[in-house]
């Protein structure tokens, strides 16, 4: 009777493990790449807005004396508690259509972009 080849236990358990380690590295990868893709949309939301406050500013003079207000098109999480304010959207809604989204949805706890107005001034900040 001739012996057959096959493989052994050690063999099945080593290609198994470089499987397991192969795919961890695509999981890591890919999380990656949907870190950067969220950081691009930020970065581009703030670019809309800077564009915006700096024509609603230049028109206007100033920024609205306004408290907290959202300004992206929901705020959740703990930012839920800041709703937006007729004054600030009156003078950047005209730039701003349609507002922006934060890309995170929320699942950091909060999500949406903030305009504080409580400063000297008047600023904008986002998250």
């Amino acid at each position: 009777m001739p012996l057959r080849r096959a493989f052994t236990l050690v063999e099945l358990l080593v290609v198994i493990a470089i499987i397991g380690l192969l795919s961890t590295i695509a999981i890591v990868s890919v999380d990656s790449a949907r870190v950067k893709s969220r950081n691009a949309k930020r970065t581009a939301d703030l670019k809309q807005y800077m564009t915006a406050f700096g024509v609603a500013y230049s028109l206007a003079g100033s920024f609205p004396a306004s408290g907290d207000a959202c300004i992206s098109s929901t705020c959740t999480g703990a930012w839920n508690t800041v709703g937006p304010d007729g004054t600030v959207d009156g003078f950047f809604g005209p730039y701003l259509t349609p507002k922006p989204a934060d890309p995170s949805g929320g699942s950091r706890g909060r999500g949406g972009y903030i305009f504080t107005g409580n400063w000297a001034g008047g600023s904008s900040s986002g998250n």
